[in-house]
């Protein structure tokens, strides 16, 4: 017993020994590389680093743990030790000072104070649970120490009212570490609060305004950096691994749990930018608003309406605004979004001298899922990150001057909707009610990366439109009522201009009505469905002629998405004008994908170019391969489709690329899903998919660099859904005829072809491939009533998707799919 007593210690030793030398192991710091090329910026963005400040042309810093620094320093990189985490820690835990941040417990009794002694400015929210409020309810009692809220504060002189006044919000600490961030939004709070009543211009703007503040977004991760726990974390504490304790850190250093909230947003979220893994510093979360503070802070943005903000960041020193999700985006409020960042910036003194740098986010890096991007994308909000700072959390001798440091840039976007804007109400002509209308604006709306439309509140009818001085047009749209264009519209730099419209409503109805047909073979689809997406009006579908009609329409711009088994989804924009739109449609049958016809099928669309190639295949002889494209180009091939239940969809990719530079990336609904670069062979790749509609694409993008391999990238064997085609009859032919399937069916390289005549016709059977191009046919003939068979020989065509169809009396009456696989 003893010597068995003896090995258990030994081996409880063995383990302790190996925990604190994984704890060394992963202790984390700050590296600086002084004066960055744009090459080692991507670089570390690529590998998804944890970067935690850059300054163009000065510095750019990573927090890396000891594995990292010796795999920097093997590959003979420059840099040296900027912060170390227990230098940080100092900074938090040890300081006397009055000045010490504020724990969670700490600012919660004070928010609660002040809407205690504030009651008629001030009203406290729980917006929100965390997931260590959520574990710790479900019984999961590691967790009982996060069981936080998210807390909201919002001022206004009617504070239990929702008032017909812009609402402007300020946020602090998405990121765990950057303590900084709670205090300059409680700084700001207590700026308006304590001059109310005394100073006009904090009582104006609490009695004009509705302001919101939520100083900690992210309390259980706050909680973690403040206690010392870790004072580098970055995310939340979700549990990703499921094994119900928090963890902060495993052999990458970061630990498994966690998600970055300010990559979790919607509107943009994807892998740019971000951590792939859940074990990643930047982790994106499973999608989008998967987090509870991301979904409390777009439950406030949906309830109110709020026309600018601030979200508090560190470290930088800089003033950011939308977008940032990609090099190549820029904001269609771009020139107005600027300037205003450059008048907060303006008023923000930097350490080192001079003021903040006000960037356009993707010039710092591109990232996803962030909130700016978010506010600004989905709902116009004007919102910007100011960076604070040059550390997370500053010494606490520090806090006190960053705040008031930050103040009048606050109060610059507090006032921002006094002038140069647009504002005013929208309503009905014949009972003046509120109404919820697009507002767009000609030279702005119509330029830059998309943006939700921009609409009025729906509550009061109001709107706000924050533009640069000039003269703009302003058109006012909405179904069921005429638009209203109004010319000339001077927009003053020292005031708002007042703009109220009352819609009449539209005096007639139009309809649309037209005929879906097979592109290849130009009979009738019949069931297809025509349905109309920007409006909430059911679909119809094509009689047996494949004719359709959709009533009751007014005067508008409609989106159309028309869709039947077995072919590809054709998209269609019109307009109806004051008369009847007559819209007919063809629908391609889904191609074969893996283009052994030697042809990308008209279901396609194929505006980048790919083209096939019979260089490289995963299987068969052909794939496709995206376009010869040049420096800051891209390549695209997309199609979308309409499943009539859960599937997948699959295929196999290959790379040849300057790896971290180039990439090919896969899209469902314009959301990203893969990226890929450098060289990689053929591998799958598979997706689950939800009934209804999708778009799938591929997109093969250059940054600007040359490389020396191929420089493309390659796609085969997609599987896509093939489902038997519902062709109608294009006339009573039909009943004297049928065909048949042929069989065998898949075939190699030979197949018969049946069919029955009731009576005598002239009789042809030909064969399309997946473009529709003829590529066999028995001969007309006349046939007597009674059963017939053809055989089929395909030995000198590639493998793929085939039409054969039956012509009677010189026109198609019935068509179907037959495959060959050699």
């Amino acid at each position: 017993m003893g010597r068995k007593r003896g090995r258990f210690h030994t081996i409880v030793w063995l383990l302790i020994c190996i925990a604190i030398g994984l704890q060394a192991e992963t202790n984390k710091k700050i590296i600086r590389f002084k004066n960055p090329d744009k090459e080692l910026v991507k670089k570390f963005q690529t590998e998804e680093r944890d970067i935690a400040s850059y300054k163009p042309g000065e510095y750019i810093d990573l927090v890396v743990n000891s594995i990292e620094e010796k795999a920097l320093k093997a590959d003979k990189n420059d840099f040296f030790t900027f912060q170390t985490e227990n230098e940080l820690k100092d900074n938090v835990t040890t300081s006397k000072s009055k000045n010490q941040y504020r724990d969670y417990e700490t600012m919660l009794i004070e928010l609660q104070q002040l809407a205690e002694d504030n009651p008629e400015i001030c009203k406290l929210y729980d917006i929100g649970d965390s997931w260590g409020k959520i574990y710790a309810e479900n019984g999961e009692s590691n967790y009982d120490n996060y069981n936080h809220e998210i807390w909201a504060i919002k001022l206004s002189d009617n504070v239990t009212e929702e008032e017909d006044e812009p609402s402007v919000f300020f946020f602090g600490e998405h990121h765990a570490r950057e303590l900084i961030s709670l205090e300059v939004t409680m700084a700001v709070l207590h700026e308006l609060i304590d001059n109310y009543g005394t100073d006009a211009n904090a009582t104006e703007r609490i009695d004009n305004t509705q302001i919101w503040f939520v100083p900690l977004v992210n309390p259980n991760g706050h909680k973690v950096a403040h206690s010392g726990l870790d004072n580098m974390w970055r995310k939340n504490i979700r549990d990703n691994n499921e094994n119900h304790i928090f963890n902060t850190s495993n052999n990458s250093g970061y630990g498994d749990d966690g998600v970055d909230p300010n990559r979790n947003y919607g509107f943009a979220w994807g892998p740019v930018g971000c951590s792939a893994t859940p074990d990643g510093p930047t982790y994106n979360g499973p999608e989008e608003f998967s987090e509870p503070e991301t979904q409390a802070i777009k439950q406030l943005m949906d309830d109110h309406n709020f026309v600018a903000g601030i979200t508090y960041h560190s470290y930088s020193e800089l003033v950011l605004f939308p977008y940032g999700y990609s090099e190549n985006s820029k904001a269609p409020d771009h020139q107005a979004l600027k300037s205003l960042a450059e008048e907060m910036a303006a008023t923000i003194p930097a350490s080192g001298g001079g003021n903040y740098l006000p960037q356009q986010s993707q010039e710092l890096y591109p990232a996803m899922g962030v909130t700016d991007d978010y506010a600004y994308g989905e709902k116009g909000i004007f919102c910007y990150t100011i960076e604070l700072g040059t550390v997370f959390a500053p010494p606490t001798s520090q806090i006190n001057s960053i705040c008031d440091d930050n103040i009048e840039a606050a109060m610059i976007l507090l006032d921002r909707v006094t002038k140069s804007t647009l504002t005013g109400h929208v309503t009905t002509n014949a009972a003046k009610t509120p109404l919820a209308v697009e507002i767009f604006v000609e030279g702005v709306d119509d330029t830059g990366n998309f943006r939700m439309p921009y609409m009025s509140n729906e509550t009061f009818g109001r709107y706000f439109r924050l533009l640069k001085p000039g003269q703009y047009t302003v058109t006012f749209k909405a179904y069921g009522f005429e638009p209203q264009t109004i010319t000339n519209v001077t927009i003053d730099a020292d005031n708002a201009t007042t703009l109220d419209i009352e819609m009449i409503e539209a005096s007639e109805t139009f309809s649309i009505s037209g005929k879906i047909t097979d592109g290849i073979t130009n009979t009738p689809v019949k069931n297809a469905v025509v349905q109309i997406t920007n409006m909430n009006l059911p679909p119809t579908t094509t009689d047996i002629d494949g004719n359709y009609t959709i009533s009751g329409l007014y005067s508008y711009n409609y989106n159309l998405n028309i869709h039947a088994p077995g072919y590809a989804v054709s998209s269609v924009e019109t307009e109806i004008q004051q008369a009847n739109r007559e819209l007919d449609a063809d629908l391609f049958q889904i191609g074969d994908g893996n283009f052994e016809d030697s042809s990308i099928s008209e279901g396609w669309n194929n505006e980048g170019n790919w083209t096939i190639t019979s260089s490289e295949a995963f299987e068969g002889n052909n794939s496709i391969k995206s376009a010869n494209i040049s420096d800051n180009q891209k390549s695209e091939i997309s199609i979308s489709l309409y499943y009539d239940s859960n599937d997948e969809i699959s295929f196999y990719k290959k790379v040849s690329s300057e790896e971290t530079y180039d990439f090919l990336n896969f899209y469902i609904d314009d959301k990203q899903k893969g990226s890929w670069s450098g060289e990689v062979d053929w591998t799958k790749e598979t997706y689950p998919i939800l009934e209804g509609l999708h778009t799938f694409k591929w997109e093969y993008i250059k940054d600007g660099y040359q490389n020396s391999g191929n420089d493309c990238a390659w796609i085969d064997f997609v599987k896509l859904p093939q489902v038997q085609l519902n062709i109608a009859p294009e006339n009573t032919l039909a009943v004297d005829v049928e065909l048949l399937n042929n069989y065998p069916n898949p075939f190699n390289p030979s197949t018969v072809i049946n069919y029955r005549l009731a009576s005598t016709n002239l009789i042809d059977l030909i064969v399309f491939n997946a473009r529709g191009k003829k590529v066999w046919a028995a001969g007309t003939k006349k046939q007597d009533a009674g059963k017939y068979s053809i055989s089929f020989n395909g030995s000198k065509l590639n493998s793929g998707i085939y039409f054969y169809s039956l012509s009677v009396n010189g026109k198609i009456t019935q068509t179907k799919k037959m495959i060959m696989i050699k």
